[in-house]
């Protein structure tokens, strides 16, 4: 590689690289992780077609806006947020990533065909814009969706907890009743 790289630009190359790493590992390594606790096989066929809804407008919103080079293409950037919330709130981890992955696929593919928005710049930088977009979108979604997570399950937790007291206190109260019937029969 280094016959190819010229020292003058060797430093943003070598930005790139890292960045186009740390990006990858990014993309992938969720899905790795979260790929088991994916759930298609409890989905009713209104979460099933929810979720064809949303991945259909994740790649049609993310083929508009990565397609796109005018001035307007900058406008819509971030369009694509309020859909990566809707997929944060109704959906799991994976699903996020999932959507997360096919977004950034479409803008990845795109550039590479000198068709985005991040084109409009020098090889290298169009690569940086593109690659720090995908980072800061992507940490945005995956911490929102794992803060999302969490807050279910603690929820789960305290309903669970509830659930618990709730039946202790019920059992406890039948008790202290039969305990009374009989005093009173005495």
């Amino acid at each position: 590689a280094f016959h190819f790289v010229k020292w003058d630009n060797f430093a943003y190359n070598w930005i790139t690289w890292l960045l186009g790493d740390a990006v990858g590992i990014l993309l992938i390594t969720p899905l790795f992780i979260t790929w088991k606790y994916s759930n298609f096989k409890n989905w009713n066929i209104d979460k099933f077609l929810e979720g064809v809804l949303l991945f259909l407008c994740i790649f049609i919103v993310s083929a508009i806006i990565f397609g796109l080079k005018k001035d307007l293409a900058y406008a819509l950037m971030f369009s694509i947020a309020p859909i990566f919330l809707w997929a944060a709130i109704r959906f799991t981890q994976f699903e996020v990533s999932l959507a997360f992955f096919l977004s950034a696929v479409v803008a990845i593919v795109n550039t590479s065909k000198g068709v985005s928005i991040f084109t409009l710049f020098e090889e290298n930088i169009s690569y940086l814009c593109l690659q720090y977009f995908i980072a800061i979108s992507g940490l945005t979604q995956l911490i929102i969706s794992s803060c999302l997570y969490e807050l279910r399950t603690v929820k789960n937790q305290i309903q669970s907890a509830y659930n618990e007291v709730d039946g202790l206190v019920k059992l406890r109260t039948r008790e202290l009743e039969d305990v009374n019937n009989r005093l009173k029969v005495k």
